[in-house]
């Protein structure tokens, strides 16, 4: 006999959101997807919440992208990095 895991509304609300970068990437798979669209329209908050994400994530798509030099990436490569800039 296999049992099923029950869950609270509060904690598939938490994953759903969880998922909402993914969603937009178009990184879930068929049945992530099918779970996934399937709580948002049955949920208020969570379509919400993916409402405003998608706004915010076409709106960062929109930016104009900027060619930065390699010394003006170094800073935030270093940082990316966990390194330390060498005291002078």
């Amino acid at each position: 006999m296999s049992k099923i895991m029950q869950t609270s509304p509060d904690s598939q609300c938490y994953f759903v959101q969880l998922q909402i970068d993914s969603f937009l990437d178009g990184e879930l798979v068929v049945a992530q997807l099918e779970v996934f669209m399937g709580h948002v329209h049955s949920c208020a908050a969570c379509a919400k919440e993916l409402h405003f994400a998608r706004n915010l994530h076409d709106a960062v798509m929109d930016l104009p992208m900027m060619d930065c030099s390699d010394l003006a990436l170094e800073p935030a490569h270093r940082i990316s990095q966990h390194e330390r800039q060498p005291e002078p």
